[in-house]
């Protein structure tokens, strides 16, 4: 089948693309994965559609930001994310916390370019 070949053709020339922007929306790399399955299943089944926009990739971007924004409007059960335990005697996670926090501090001051 033509379209289905110019579909997987698409995916495997985009896919880098689609990971980068996912992960610019979300910031992580397991959740930016996640982002990029799903809008591939909804690409593959809206592709007649989707190829014949003016801006294929103008298309799938909207795409991508649609799964990010449902994806954060489910339930705040599913947005928990598990935490280092950290009452027990080692304070290593403790540690690794205070220098996360001193990074992400530093990295705030740099410029975007």
């Amino acid at each position: 089948m033509r379209s289905e070949r110019e579909y997987v053709e698409y995916a495997q020339a985009r896919m880098t693309w689609m990971r980068r922007l996912a992960y610019r929306l979300c910031g992580q790399w397991a959740a930016a994965d996640d982002l990029v399955q799903e809008c591939l299943v909804a690409l593959y089944r809206h592709w007649r559609k989707a190829s014949a926009a003016d801006s294929l990739d103008g298309y799938v971007r909207v795409m991508l930001v649609h799964a990010y924004l449902a994806e954060r409007e489910r339930s705040w059960t599913r947005r928990v994310r598990p935490v280092a335990d950290v009452t027990g005697p080692s304070t290593a996670p403790l540690a690794d916390a205070e220098h996360r926090l001193d990074l992400l501090a530093a990295l705030a001051k740099l410029s975007r370019g």
